[in-house]
């Protein structure tokens, strides 16, 4: 359901986005401080050019990125689109339930609702597409093993993201959403599924920007 939110989020963002306008932002989140340049700030709030005054301090619990795919030195992307980064402080109840790979039970097992489920290998990715039912395409999990034998405990040594068709019946107009967990952070990163492939680079631009924007 988290994952959903957040794609409907990214389409709001590429449709109708509020940026702010002063050249940083100081943002504490969690434990860290956040020194924001503003160009990157997706703001959802209609109150958001508030924040343009002098670049005020706030303590906030999330804030939303966005990054142009010019930025990422990526190559053959085909059609060019936005990543949108999440950036959203995790209590320890919420890490605990990032942490816990038995909701991946079913699909993993192949048992209750989702014993019928199917899985593809993606030679272009390495990974495998993860569908609950036959012939389903549309949300489905992206696995970097194949789903067999036990169920892993680190949720990192299987689970790659979570994609969303607008197709139930072929993989078409994707989006994916890849979490990471750092510290008390969770950063979330939407994606257009052509861009699977490139995930690694794209992961670690992410983190390399919001450690040259963190105030130590």
């Amino acid at each position: 359901m988290r994952l959903l939110k957040f794609s409907i989020i990214i389409f709001i963002l590429s449709t109708s986005s509020l940026y702010v306008s002063a050249s940083e932002i100081q943002y504490k989140i969690g434990g860290k401080n956040f020194s924001f340049p503003s160009s990157y700030i997706v703001d959802l709030s209609p109150w958001g050019w508030l924040k343009s005054i002098g670049g005020l301090d706030e303590e906030v619990n999330s804030v939303y990125l966005e990054f142009s795919s010019s930025e990422i030195k990526l190559r053959n992307l085909g059609i060019r689109r936005s990543i949108f980064v999440s950036v959203e402080y995790y209590a320890d109840l919420a890490k605990k339930r990032y942490l816990d790979t038995s909701r991946w039970s079913s699909i993993w097992y192949a048992k209750n609702h989702d014993s019928d489920r199917e899985v593809l290998f993606d030679d272009l990715s390495q990974f495998y597409f993860i569908f609950e039912k036959h012939g389903y395409r549309g949300l489905f999990d992206i696995f970097s093993v194949m789903p067999t034998g036990e169920l892993p405990v680190n949720r990192d040594d299987f689970y790659v993201a979570t994609c969303d068709s607008s197709s139930i019946s072929e993989i078409k107009h994707s989006g994916c959403t890849r979490q990471l967990l750092i510290d008390d952070l969770m950063i979330e990163i939407g994606f257009p599924f052509h861009y699977l492939s490139h995930i690694q680079d794209i992961e670690t631009f992410v983190i390399s920007k919001l450690n040259a924007w963190e105030v130590k």
